[in-house]
């Protein structure tokens, strides 16, 4: 294991126990604000179609956002990881974004027993991604759950001349002065809490 995999290993198992007890249920609301009146703002971003994550183990809560953001004409989707092909021909698993409306309620357990839309959906390209993390920086750098998913997604996305708004979602605990990481990480362009909005450097 290099330097930088054992320092995301070490802050993996504390950041588990600092989420959990940071989380208040009035923090997505709050950071739902944040996003409209400061983030899509400034980026003169249009309804379109908005990725995100259905919140498990004190995640940070994007519902309230979703919810706002169906509002104001957005699409919504949510995530369905497809694991690595058991024949090889696919070493890594890798997400991909479905439609899922809020009011259909809890999607069922896709992989990994994470709600997840049924694969018979068609995926579609998000133009906004509200990204799970442990923990980041100011820099956009993002300590994920080590399996990379989001990482080769973002990766993906950025690679077919689209443009995509990748905000790490988060509680104010989460922000970190730096979060080790390598080539393989992708960069947020923004980070939203409950309290504020953080653009990343280019």
């Amino acid at each position: 294991m290099s330097g930088v995999s054992a320092a995301k290993a070490r802050l993996r198992v504390a950041m588990h126990g600092l989420r959990r007890a940071a989380h208040r249920p009035w923090h997505g609301i709050a950071a739902a604000g944040i996003l409209v009146h400061e983030v899509l703002a400034a980026a003169e971003i249009s309804p379109g179609i908005v990725a995100a994550y259905w919140p498990m183990a004190g995640e940070a809560d994007p519902l309230p956002a979703l919810r706002r953001l169906t509002d104001m004409g957005w699409q919504t989707a949510l995530p369905d990881i497809v694991p690595p092909a058991a024949d090889g021909a696919m070493r890594h698993g890798h997400v991909v974004f479905r439609p899922w409306p809020l009011a259909d309620g809890v999607p069922p357990p896709g992989a990994y027993r994470i709600p997840a839309p049924p694969a018979a959906i068609p995926a579609v390209r998000p133009d906004l991604v509200l990204v799970p993390l442990l923990a980041a920086d100011r820099r956009g750098r993002r300590l994920g759950q080590g399996a990379g998913f989001y990482d080769r997604c973002l990766a993906e996305l950025r690679q077919d001349g689209e443009p995509v708004l990748a905000v790490g979602w988060a509680m104010e605990a989460q922000l970190l002065r730096q979060v080790p990481a390598d080539d393989r990480d992708a960069p947020l362009d923004w980070l939203v809490t409950e309290r504020r909005a953080l653009r990343c450097p280019a």
